[in-house]
């Protein structure tokens, strides 16, 4: 088991005990694992518990490289 923590966290778009994926409004963040919830929300920070096995970042729809 662990812990992670998810800053900047507009919404939370899709969550189960396998997946839970983050809206940061720039990016969507997807953390994978066994067990997971979400044991604390404060101030746009998420801390997720559980076996995390993946963290995944995507962009979001209109967003562009540098």
């Amino acid at each position: 088991s662990g812990a992670a923590v998810i800053e900047n966290v507009k919404h939370v778009m899709l969550m189960d005990n396998m997946t839970i994926t983050f809206d940061t409004g720039r990016c969507f963040i997807s953390v994978e694992g066994r067990d997971l919830t979400i044991s604390e929300i404060w101030e746009g920070r998420v801390e997720v518990e559980g076996t995390i096995e993946k963290i995944e970042f995507y962009r979001t729809l209109g967003s562009h490289s540098d």
